[in-house]
């Protein structure tokens, strides 16, 4: 990465960074928020120079989205359900595993 940490002393304003490309009109992001499709939260320096596969791992419990309304659509809802489900045969996975090493 090409990102270098800066001193307290050489710290300037905040900065805003949007990651990506986004070529929407206003109505229609607004749009995509409401649904849930994007995310949105604080992020540091250290979040833009983690690994790839531990960025979103760093990022959870600071990631927001849009309540769920009318607008939210059906499949959020299912995807949600199926990684609280992967989450939990996961740690099933992790707690056999660590019961096996301790036998």
């Amino acid at each position: 990465a090409n990102l270098r940490p800066l001193s307290e002393a050489q710290r300037g304003p905040d900065v805003l960074i949007f990651w990506g490309d986004a070529q929407w009109s206003r109505t229609q992001l607004l749009g995509e928020l409401a649904r849930g499709h994007w995310g949105l939260c604080r992020a540091s320096a250290a979040d833009l120079v983690a690994e790839p596969a531990t960025r979103r791992d760093g990022l959870e419990g600071r990631l927001v989205y849009a309540p769920k309304t009318e607008m939210s659509e059906a499949f959020l809802t299912a995807a949600a359900a199926q990684m609280q489900a992967e989450r939990e045969r996961r740690a099933r996975e992790e707690a056999e595993m660590d019961a096996d090493a301790d036998a």
